[in-house]
């Protein structure tokens, strides 16, 4: 058979198989959804469907179609079935995907395995042979790339074509397009088609050029990181206090790293990087690595040891442990000196089985993030870690799936937990709340007379004869409440607990006296809102009456409390007319 003949043929079946893909996918989602009452079969299909077409363009060229097709199957089912045992995890699938963390770990599974597949059945050398798992892992990235930036390109020509024969009234493109199905199929038709020709081209479409690019990052790379470090001991590590945007942020760095000494290095000693400059810039970031991911797993650490495990949390964790093992690989390796290429290289390989490993934990009950972040939540509250304002039962019992909803269960049980009248109020809260916002904006009936109680012990009042009734705040907004009793925990410039209330006669239409709260905002600012007797007795809440800060040199809007408190205060007539007009009054402030 002609050379000729061998490369039309390929072309034919990846672009026949791409159409095929395109179709499967329309098919699956528009026609075949309908069909499932269980979605958990469904996720397993598609997730085969997805993980089987993928895995084949990416092996057909550097594998004939038969072994590609077998090695596929071999990547596409297990990683399915992984991940459909871990969408168990949740009633609705929406809320598993939602998570993403399965999907990156099923994406890993589907992906990391296909250079030692074709390494293995290419290289007489075994499925370790680094120089083959170097290339073929660059290679199908470089591929998938140039593929889909030419499906891209085909697309933007397909739309200017349709809008030239609109201009002469021909629908011809539109009407074929309107085809459900015709858009998919085409796309993976193209896409398979560009992949058979980067596979004929591999000479000139090759991973080279990136690589050499990424090679002239590395010493200005390595200079961004040195000053990094050598600025821990004078700006010191607050900025790990920020959160997990710090942890993430670090491992970024650390990936980064990681790569650009892989690429650096190559395949080879003789493809490595050479000179002093660039030696010295691989070996110097090799070293540093490590306090970059120690840094990133104080950052986690520090969250967790504050508020306990969460999934997303541990997902960092397990990344930490992942680069740690990398950066640690390449510090020895690099101390070691002999042969220090070849142990990066080789621990390069190893450590990418470890990823795949990982990945496949993740969808096990052995790596189940909702389980464990439910019992390490449930288990700081019950020893007195985690008070019940800090408990976040909302993703407990809405966002862990089935083990968040067993957690939420063991936490109603807890009648005898000194916080047991507050937790289960928060419980009833979230059963009811449709979202996170109605939750944090409404309170339950219990919830409110606890913090209204609360607050009337820590409230201070003036004159200090008068009484504040309970049912003055019942109808209060939750987050009005909640900014008094805050207001409550400050600390006034003279001292004195940051709120007071004050009963002062200012309405002449009512013979009770109104309620001004005044509560501090910030260090430096204030609020003041107004309570007024209704006809009832009672009082109700009226309005925001002033937010005070400071505005000016001599006075500060917490001052306000301390003058309340003080007795520096008067009241008086305003000195203003207003315009009666039909039944409004008008008038302009002075």
């Amino acid at each position: 058979m002609s050379t000729d003949t061998i490369t039309n043929r390929n072309r034919l079946l990846l672009a026949l198989i791409g159409g095929f893909a395109g179709y499967s996918f329309w098919f699956l989602f528009e026609v075949l959804e309908d069909f499932f009452s269980n979605s958990h079969v469904f996720l397993l299909i598609a997730a085969a469907t997805f993980g089987f077409f993928g895995s084949l363009m990416a092996l057909f060229g550097p594998l004939k179609l038969g072994r590609a097709a077998l090695s596929a199957v071999v990547v596409a089912v297990p990683s399915a079935l992984l991940l459909f045992w871990a969408s168990f995890r949740f009633v609705e699938m929406e809320e598993f995907l939602e998570t993403g963390l399965p999907l990156i770990a099923y994406s890993v599974l589907i992906t990391i395995p296909l250079p030692f597949l074709i390494t293995a059945q290419s290289a007489k050398e075994g499925w370790r042979y680094y120089p083959a798992l170097f290339d073929h892992a660059w290679n199908i990235v470089v591929r998938y790339a140039a593929a889909w930036l030419f499906v891209g390109i085909f697309w933007a020509v397909v739309m200017l074509c349709n809008a030239l024969f609109n201009i002469v009234g021909l629908t011809t493109i539109e009407d074929l397009l309107d085809i459900d199905w015709v858009p998919f199929a085409l796309t993976g038709g193209i896409l398979g088609l560009a992949i058979a020709v980067v596979n004929e081209l591999s000479d000139y479409v090759s991973p080279f050029l990136i690589l050499r690019l990424l090679r002239l990052l590395l010493p200005a790379f390595v200079v961004v990181v040195a000053v990094f470090v050598l600025a821990l001991p004078l700006q010191g590590l607050s900025g790990l206090f920020a959160g997990l945007s710090a942890a993430a942020t670090l491992l970024a760095i650390a990936v980064a790293a990681v790569t650009l000494v892989s690429t650096a290095l190559e395949k080879e000693d003789a493809d490595a990087v050479e000179g002093f400059v660039m030696l010295g810039s691989v070996r110097l970031l090799s070293l540093m690595t490590p306090i970059i991911v120690a840094l990133a797993g104080y950052a986690v650490w520090l969250r967790v040891d504050q508020y306990g495990w969460t999934p997303d949390r541990l997902a960092l964790a397990t990344v930490v442990v992942l680069m740690q093992t990398y950066a640690v690989a390449y510090a020895v390796s690099v101390i070691l000196r002999h042969n220090w290429m070849i142990h990066i290289r080789r621990a390069n390989t190893y450590i990418a089985l470890l990823l795949i490993a990982l990945a496949a934990l993740w969808l096990t009950p052995v790596l189940n993030p909702e389980r464990i972040s439910t019992n390490n939540q449930i288990a700081r509250f019950e020893a007195g870690r985690t008070d019940v304002e800090t408990l976040d039962v909302w993703a407990i019992g809405r966002e862990w799936g089935h083990a968040g909803a067993a957690g939420l269960r063991r936490l109603e049980a807890m009648t005898d937990h000194p916080q047991s009248e507050q937790l289960q109020a928060k419980i009833t809260r979230v059963t009811e709340a449709s979202n996170r916002y109605e939750l944090e904006n409404t309170r339950t009936t219990t919830e409110i007379n606890l913090s209204t109680r609360e607050l009337l012990q820590i409230l201070a009042v003036r004159p200090e004869s008068a009484v504040l009734k309970e049912e003055m705040f019942a109808r209060l907004p939750s987050n009005t409440l909640n900014a008094i009793m805050d207001g409550c925990g400050r600390t006034t410039p003279e001292g004195h607990s940051g709120c007071v209330a004050l009963f002062v006669d200012l309405l002449p239409a009512t013979t009770d006296p109104e309620v001004i709260v005044a509560y501090m905002t910030g260090s430096q600012s204030a609020r003041l809102v107004a309570f007024v007797p209704t006809e009832n007795g009672g009082y109700e809440f009226k309005q925001y009456l002033s937010d005070l800060s400071d505005s000016s040199s001599n006075y500060r809007g917490a001052d306000t409390v301390d003058a309340i408190l003080a007795g520096r205060f008067a009241t008086g007539p305003a000195e203003i007319q207003v315009l009666r007009l039909l039944d409004s009054s008008i008038f302009i402030q002075p």
